[in-house]
């Protein structure tokens, strides 16, 4: 197993949990966290996801993450990306020398469950979203950005210039 403890892990704090296995389709448009993924695609690195609650507080635990696919690099220096978690870990320590947040982090042992043979919990529903349908997602989604983007852009150019009274 590779060393427990690491230093200067990446965070990307969002108001969601991953779980190891998961995938989760990802929209990167702040500079600090294009920098942040242009670095662990370079170095084919872990970044964490950690929950932030209301009040930006990060909890302890979160999940690291690697990238599975870049799904599409804008002309704007955003991207849409596909992660997939891989293992929990606890925050130790935050760090502040990064332009992004970033922590001591250990990484924790998961307890191997035994498997359902069904694929589903109890109630009958899908646990885990199959990594083609979480592409068709992403892209899905991706495209309804980009629309929402250009009719904010077409409603921006529209109004009259309030400056120029």
């Amino acid at each position: 197993m590779p060393d427990r403890t690491v230093s200067d892990f990446p965070l990307f704090p969002l108001g969601l949990v991953a779980l190891p296995h998961e995938y989760i389709p990802l929209h990167i448009f702040e500079q600090r966290y294009r920098t942040m993924l242009e670095e662990c695609l370079e170095r084919e690195s872990e970044f964490g996801i950690v929950w932030a609650d209301d009040d930006d507080e990060l909890k302890t635990i979160g999940c690291a993450c690697e990238v599975s696919e870049v799904l599409e690099r804008m002309e704007d220096g955003r991207l849409n990306v596909l992660t997939r978690g891989t293992r929990p870990f606890r925050i130790i320590e935050r760090q502040e020398d990064r332009p992004y947040p970033s922590a001591l982090v250990e990484f924790l042992e998961d307890k191997d469950e035994q498997a359902d043979d069904s694929g589903e919990d109890t109630e009958g529903h899908s646990m885990l979203i199959d990594p083609n349908t979480a592409i068709r997602l992403a892209r899905s989604r991706s495209s309804d950005l980009q629309r929402e983007a250009r009719e904010n852009q077409r409603a921006k150019e529209a109004r009259p210039n309030r400056d120029k009274r």
